[in-house]
Parts: structure tokens; sequence; C-alpha cells
């Protein structure tokens, strides 16, 4: 950013000139979203911006999340990456989206993190590369009682000839 800041002042001429093919098309929006992960053991689940409570009574209430995205025209292929500031997030002591278990057992932590998503390949189109996304989130959540928990969660998956390896882990301290 501060490169790119620095380049349009000394080189104005720039700006006015078309951009190179290889490029890409950057396109930028924002979107309701609401996912959710379980960590590697499955003793956890993390709920991203939507209540799961709500969702398992059909009431469908999610948060807005922005995102920048580039088309690359090589391979036809997506980059994506969407940052959320104050995404509604909920972490619950089983590993399962199960909204029985939702009615009767409460999160051990809520309240709202900031969320970075990315994905250099969101249509999945097959390339020679190596498809990869992940998030990233950071925050404080407050348990029933109000007391903070320092919250952190890293998921990342690749794809590669047919072999999917993700991992999750999310933590509360």
């Amino acid at each position: 950013m501060i490169l790119l800041f620095i380049s349009l002042l000394l080189v104005p001429a720039l700006v006015a000139a078309d951009p190179p093919t290889e490029s890409g098309i950057v396109y930028r929006g924002q979107g309701t979203w609401g996912i959710y992960y379980a960590n590697d053991d499955g003793t956890r689940l993390v709920v991203y911006g939507f209540d799961p409570v709500e969702y398992c009574q059909f009431i469908y209430d999610f948060d807005v999340l922005p995102f920048q995205g580039m088309q690359l025209p090589v391979d036809d292929v997506a980059v994506v990456v969407a940052k959320g500031e104050e995404i509604r997030t909920t972490v619950w002591p089983f590993g399962d989206f199960n909204c029985a278990l939702f009615e009767i057992v409460p999160p051990l932590a809520g309240g709202t993190s900031r969320v970075v998503l990315t994905d250099n390949n969101y249509y999945g189109v097959p390339t020679e590369r190596t498809n990869s996304w992940s998030l990233t989130a950071h925050g404080v959540l407050l348990d029933a009682s109000g007391d903070e928990y320092g919250f952190q969660h890293s998921f990342h998956c690749t794809w590669k000839d047919d072999r999917l390896n993700c991992h999750s882990k999310i933590r509360l301290r």
C-alpha cells in the first residue's frame, strides 16, 4: 500500500496507462456470510457470522463480510481475500454442527472476532498450482460468567492431485 502510494506520487503517468494484461481484474464487494469449523481433534466447534441457535430455528441472520478479489487471466483463477473486524463468534464444547446440542449446551465463549479469509483459487479451477485456502481469527470472547478469554483460530486447507489436507486449531486462553 505504501509502495503503491509512493509510486503514484513519483510517476503520475502510470495512473493514466492501461493495466498490463497479466494484472487481472480487481473487484470488491460485501456479502452476508456464515461458516463453522471443528478443530482437528473434534472437541470444539467455532461458528462465525451467525447465531447457530437462531439458525436452527430457521432465523437466517448473517453478518456482512467485505471482500476483495482479483480475476487472473492465467488459468481463469480468482484470488479472494475477505476481512471482517466485528464478526459474531461462538466456541462450543463439541465438534459437530448439531441443532439439538446448541439448544441444551451453552457455548464456551462468545463475542466478536477479527476474521481474515484467503483463497488462491476461489472457483476451484484445475491448475498446475496447489489450491490453498485459509482462515485466521482472533479476539476476546466472554464466557457465561463474563470472564474474558483470548481467542485464536487458524484453519488451512490445500488441495492438489485429488489430495485434500486440512488443519484447524481453536484456542481459548
